[in-house]
């Protein structure tokens, strides 16, 4: 019974949610979404400084088919760390956005697609 009227309150209130006549939840997931941006940014900064985990190698030369395999260096990988390359690619904009805004450029540099553009270069 007590679980039936805590999710109708919630029901009832998700309406007034989303169409911002709540202020204090608006204010809240607001302030919440601000950490989510500066955590994320801070931890671009981190990855685009850190050393870049570079895999196996194989010793001895030629094309790699057959030779002993060299331990690879003990920096740890996206995965290790939990992380997703999305979220890396993400977060290093948002460093880079930050220092070119500090920095007071301009430009930013984005992977984007030339209009007009499909696949192959033709047009």
């Amino acid at each position: 019974m007590e679980r039936d009227r805590q999710r109708s309150e919630a029901l009832a209130m998700a309406p007034r949610a989303c169409k911002g006549q709540d202020t204090r939840l608006r204010n809240s997931l607001n302030y919440a979404h601000a950490i989510k941006i500066d955590a994320e940014t801070m931890l671009g900064g981190y990855l685009k400084e850190g050393p870049k985990a570079t895999g196996v190698r194989t010793l001895g030369g030629g094309t790699g088919a057959g030779g002993t395999m060299q331990e690879p260096p003990a920096i740890p990988t996206l995965g290790d760390l939990g992380l997703t390359k999305k979220l890396s690619s993400e977060a290093q904009m948002l460093a880079e956005l930050k220092t070119a805004r500090a920095w007071g450029a301009g430009n930013v540099q984005t992977t984007q697609r030339r209009p007009g553009r499909d696949r192959g270069g033709q047009r």
